[in-house]
């Protein structure tokens, strides 16, 4: 079954963003990260439209979204502005909010600025960066290509040489179940690179983090988010570890955690029943406050009843 969805290019105020829509019902945004685009959730809105309405844009720089110059315009907190002109732009007082990857950490910057619009609250597979041990040594290592990211002008040329070759040992690199990454979807992903301007935008995501996105973490250190809030994660990935997860309950009151074994660092793709399921449950559930909850769930969805 193909996903039915709209195309629409949306006035959020800074720019413009290209958003694919799909089924009607309470909203559902969701924010994709590095290197991919709106498309990287088709499956799982797919599976909720039937009940939501499935919000994904084109984050600032990517697809057909407006792609300013400048790192200083990927600062996360004019990226969460996005988000909130968007629910505005589309008439949505509140809304869920789910991300993934850089989408998660623009997730979290809406939370904390916008917390008057979000209804409740998904991460996949992105830590709280306001935990001291999120940035500690072993993160920063395995994070090396921050580090090269912040060469001016270096990682686009390099890139550029082989755009579909590189996204393609990225995404297959970090998934277990690597045939996922066809040599279609590899192509939707690299044809919106190969777009001037759309590489640099990208990579001044991980510029501003460095720079501009400082400032946040120091104003906002410490900010506990109080939505009700899923933690889904892919236990394989080799990037950003499940362990990033710990500590991550005092933030959040009322949290469920939910782990992925099998499963590498591009979830909603590899696993989007899982995500699907737990989306499901934080949407499905009555709202209120409880201890944190952890379990685990197949690729499909299903409840396993041990880790493995």
């Amino acid at each position: 079954m193909v996903l039915e969805y709209r195309d629409d290019l949306v006035d959020v105020g800074e720019v413009r963003l290209h958003v694919a829509i799909a089924g009607s019902g309470p909203p559902i945004v969701f924010l994709h990260g590095f290197p991919q685009s709106w498309y990287c959730w088709r499956n799982v809105m797919q599976a909720l439209a039937s009940d939501y309405t499935c919000i994904a844009p084109d984050l600032r720089g990517y697809g057909a979204s407006d792609a300013p110059i400048g790192r200083a315009a990927y600062s996360k907190d004019r990226l969460a502005a996005d988000v909130a002109g968007l629910l505005r732009a589309l008439g949505h007082e509140k809304a869920t909010v789910v991300g993934h990857d850089w989408g998660g950490g623009v997730a979290y910057q809406f939370a904390v600025d916008y917390p008057e619009l979000l209804d409740r609250f998904a991460i996949v597979n992105m830590p709280y960066l306001h935990m001291p041990h999120a940035l500690g040594p072993g993160q920063l290592r395995r994070s090396w290509y921050v580090f090269f990211f912040q060469l001016p002008g270096l990682p686009e040329r390099a890139m550029l040489r082989d755009v579909t070759g590189l996204l393609a040992r990225a995404l297959r690199g970090a998934a277990v179940h690597r045939s996922i990454f066809t040599d279609s979807v590899i192509e939707e992903y690299a044809r919106g690179f190969r777009e001037p301007g759309r590489l640099s935008a990208a990579i001044n995501y991980y510029r501003a983090f460095l720079r501009e996105d400082r400032r946040l973490l120091r104003r906002d250190f410490g900010r506990v988010i109080m939505q009700r809030t899923s933690v889904i994660w892919g236990l394989n990935d080799p990037v950003l570890p499940a362990s990033l997860t710990d500590g991550m309950h005092r933030f959040f009151p009322d949290v469920r955690f939910r782990f992925v074994p099998n499963c590498g660092h591009f979830v909603p793709e590899e696993a989007p029943g899982a995500v699907v399921s737990a989306l499901r449950e934080l949407l499905e559930e009555p709202n209120g406050g409880c201890p944190p909850v952890t379990r685990w769930l197949a690729l499909d969805g299903s409840p396993l009843q041990a880790p493995p």
